[in-house]
């Protein structure tokens, strides 16, 4: 009997796998907001909608959206530097 591993039906390779997992690994490691890691993490990773991180967190939807855009723009500064 031949055990065959198959890849994950989304259609990632077990390589891009591991590559997208360093890269959110490096991205968490240079913010700082233990907050700011959550939203990103709930919002990109586990796929809530803002208004449900924020009703996680007990602040508004707007409120997430604006440290949404923080971190991100924050992020994208960063990554020019590191580049």
């Amino acid at each position: 009997m031949e055990n065959i591993i198959k890849e994950p039906s989304d259609g990632w390779t077990q390589y891009e796998r591991a590559i997208m997992r360093e890269s959110i690994v490096s991205i968490y490691k240079i913010i700082d907001d233990p907050l700011d890691k959550f939203i990103l993490c709930v919002t990109f990773e586990g796929g809530y909608t803002q208004d449900e991180a924020g009703r996680m967190l007990g602040i508004s939807q707007v409120a997430v959206q604006k440290r949404l855009k923080k971190t991100l723009t924050y992020v994208r500064g960063m990554k020019c530097k590191l580049s």
